[in-house]
Formats: structure tokens, C-alpha cells, sequence
């Protein structure tokens, strides 16, 4: 088959500029469809549902994109806190990641940070903060060993090996 029999057969038999405005989108290849709503600002879980295929199938083709919904460098947008209110109010406005490392800083365990950020209308899961102090808590544990600790593991860990006396003098 010609490629423009080909083309004609996938346009049905519609010019250029027809199929770019007056057609709908069950008549476009989905790739298409799916770039021009990814470039209209929609979001890529919003695409996959309206168009009935996989977020995979989505992502794939408009990986290392970006638009309104993705923010810069394809990156998840920030959730915004709102709604807290007493001593955490003072989160009202501020990222809720940033919330929480704030809160880590301070001393909070994991769970205590997800119920102090969380509200009625929007719960923090305790996976959502313990996610975003991992790195965090990483850090914590590899500065809280102290040095010494680890040698003395290391040589007590070479005398153990075998005791067959060969080592000691005999009597």
C-alpha cells in the first residue's frame, strides 16, 4: 500500500486542515489526542480516564514534558495546606513537604506529623510523611552511629571466625 493510501486510509479520506479541526477525537490516533489534551493543560491521570487507556500508555508518550498540571520539569504539583487550625495553623499556605520536614526538624515522629497536618477534608497518610522524612531520617541514623561503634564491630567480628587455639601459645 502507498503511503498516501495509507494516510488516506487513516484520515478517511479527509484533507489536512479537516482532520487538525473538524474531527473528533474517536477519528484521530489516540497519540494525538492524547498530546493535544496533555498541551491543552490537562493532567496525565485526567487523559487516562476521559480517554479509557493506561496512565503508562499516557506517560509514554508525553514523558519529559511539561504543562500547567506537571509544573516544571514534569514534577507532581505541591499540595498546598489548608484548613489546619490551633498551633499548626501556621501551616495554612505552605507546602505540605515542606510542613513536614519543618515538623521532623522540630523533633515530630512520623506519626504525630500526619495527624498534626491532617484535616477533615484532606488526611495526611502516615505513607505520605514517612516518604517525605525518609531521606531525612537516613541521614539521622548515619550521623546518630557513633564512630567508634563500627570498629569495634569490625574487630570483634575477626576473633570470632575460629577458636581452634592455633593463635595462643601452647602450655
Amino acid at each position: 500500500m502507498s503511503p498516501n493510501k495509507a494516510k488516506e486510509e487513516a484520515t478517511g479520506g479527509a484533507t489536512e486542515a479537516e482532520t487538525a479541526e473538524g474531527t473528533t477525537p474517536a477519528e484521530r490516533p489516540a497519540k494525538d489526542v492524547i498530546r493535544e489534551m496533555f498541551e491543552q493543560g490537562k493532567s496525565r491521570s485526567e487523559i487516562a480516564k476521559a480517554l479509557g487507556v493506561s496512565y503508562q500508555r499516557v506517560f509514554s508518550l508525553t514523558k519529559g514534558q511539561t504543562n500547567a498540571a506537571t509544573g516544571d520539569g514534569g514534577a507532581r504539583p505541591k499540595v498546598i495546606l489548608e484548613g489546619l487550625e490551633g498551633e499548626n495553623a501556621r501551616f495554612n499556605g505552605v507546602a505540605r513537604i515542606e510542613a513536614i520536614r519543618t515538623l521532623f526538624g522540630e523533633g515530630l515522629k512520623v506519626g504525630p506529623i500526619a495527624k498534626a497536618i491532617s484535616t477533615k477534608e484532606k488526611p495526611v497518610s502516615y505513607q505520605i510523611v514517612f516518604q517525605a522524612t525518609r531521606q531525612l531520617r537516613e541521614a539521622a541514623e548515619a550521623t546518630d552511629a557513633p564512630e567508634g561503634e563500627a570498629e569495634e564491630v569490625e574487630e570483634g567480628a575477626e576473633g570470632t571466625a575460629s577458636d581452634d587455639g592455633e593463635d595462643e601459645p601452647e602450655e
